[in-house]
């Protein structure tokens, strides 16, 4: 039996922020809240100038294209599209070695961010991914990179359900595998029907990118008359739980009704997407669970509270050029998106309600930049950044304390990173002289 309590000055639950408390953890779980001086426990994480949050909800990453980072100008923005030019043809060409180096370098990131769940996109060698999450105690939803409509290289709709089912067996019981797709016009309705399929089956999760090209969506209307998510509802992949929609950009009236009415979850990326896509129309509508992603980290730092920062701005930017709203998109909201609803998003309970699953983010408030922090929730999603993030505690295991990393060596990292760099360095020179 494990068990410990955090101590701190304050804890935010899905009920709302509760002073002067203590989060008693057991066996994974939360086992009470209780007054400073009662938990009962004889490991006492000392946290009294801090904020104990629910665990932050990364719901969209490519942890494997990370090596990219500082590769990508405006130049190579402009690429239509740059997923199929430069990010996919860059996966391509990882062996198992920097895959794993890939994986570890966007597990660090994110434990030091405080994420302490993520779903991952569509991992080219998920295996590596697997490990680099064992290795670690990161939890997240892998997935498998499926499409089979781009080129020569691409794989046939059955290899790929073959290889999800195989990914799914030998990942039994140590991570969870959802199914995944890409936009409609990269995948086959004979994949999408088989990954849904297999998805019932085994009662897993699934993601897909959708409403992220205008490109996909002429292609969508110009193909089968109707918009992608209204596809993917006449196909009856809407009805799998949970479901983690990447992007949505692009989506019309019809199919927000379509979130709202199933809960889908939508995960809004607010710095790849704006730059990339344009503002995101979630912060003007109601009723939609939205969640925080990061895209990877070929475009961001993995940091969901720099994130939740740049949605705060275009989401009131956006409302008030429209509607003169200055209070769309509130912090309730943002705190809301970045914990993924409070784990609802992915399927998990991270309320930090009795009983619920021992995830959490603790956040110093002493920082000079946070001072006086009048209101801590206000701070967080203001102020506060990746270098305030102290604790990650995934399913009760402490996986950074004190801003010390308790499962990984990153020494080690940087190490392993430094002997790749050649390597690394003429597979980006290569791919952008073919370009």
């Amino acid at each position: 039996m494990t068990s410990f309590a955090i101590r701190a000055r304050y804890v935010l639950t899905e009920k709302g922020l509760a002073r002067e408390k203590s989060v008693v953890v057991e066996d994974g779980r939360v086992k009470a809240l209780v007054p400073w001086g009662e938990e009962g426990v004889e490991e006492i994480l000392e946290r009294k100038e801090h904020i104990v949050l629910p665990g932050f909800v990364d719901c969209h990453t490519h942890t494997q294209q990370i090596l990219l980072r500082a590769s990508i100008g405006d130049e190579l923005l402009q690429l239509p599209p740059i997923w199929t030019r430069y990010l996919i043809p860059f996966e391509r060409r990882l062996d198992d070695d920097l895959a794993l180096l890939s994986s570890r370098l966007s597990i660090a990131n994110m434990v030091r961010s405080g994420t302490t769940f993520f779903v991952e996109a569509g991992a080219p060698r998920p295996m590596a991914l697997i490990e680099a999450m064992k290795e670690s105690g990161m939890a997240g939803a892998v997935t498998l990179s499926t499409f089979d409509i781009l080129d020569a290289e691409t794989p046939s709709a059955g290899e790929l359900i073959e290889r999800t089912e195989r990914l799914m067996r030998e990942a039994k019981d140590t991570v969870e595998v959802w199914g995944s797709l890409r936009e409609i016009m990269m995948q086959s309705e004979t994949l999408m029907l088989g990954i849904a399929d297999l998805c019932r089956r085994r009662g897993t999760g699934i993601t897909y990118h959708l409403g992220e090209y205008q490109g996909e969506v002429d292609y969508s209307l110009s193909k089968y008359r109707k918009r992608p998510l209204q596809i993917m509802e006449d196909l009856g992949i809407t009805d799998i739980r949970p479901t983690v929609i990447a992007h949505g950009v692009y989506f019309s009236r019809e199919e927000i009704g379509i979130l709202r009415s199933k809960q889908l979850g939508l995960c809004w990326c607010p710095t790849v997407d704006s730059i990339l896509m344009g503002p995101h129309w979630a912060p003007l509508v109601e009723g939609v669970r939205l969640g925080i992603g990061s895209d990877g980290g070929a475009f961001t730092t993995l940091d969901l509270l720099h994130e939740v920062k740049v949605a705060r701005a275009v989401g009131k930017a956006l409302a008030v050029s429209l509607r003169y709203e200055k209070t769309a998109l509130g912090t309730s909201d943002l705190i809301k998106a970045l914990t993924g609803d409070f784990g609802r998003i992915v399927g998990h309970n991270n309320s930090l309600l009795p009983g619920s699953e021992a995830n959490m983010t603790v956040v110093s408030l002493e920082p000079q930049w946070l001072y006086p922090a009048h209101d801590p929730v206000e701070a967080v999603i203001s102020f506060a950044g990746a270098r305030d993030v102290v604790d990650t505690v995934v399913a009760g295991r402490i996986l950074m304390r004190g801003r010390k990393m308790e499962t990984i060596d990153e020494g080690k990292l940087t190490e392993d990173l430094g002997k790749n760099r050649e390597k690394i360095k003429k597979i980006v020179e290569e791919l952008k002289s073919s370009l």
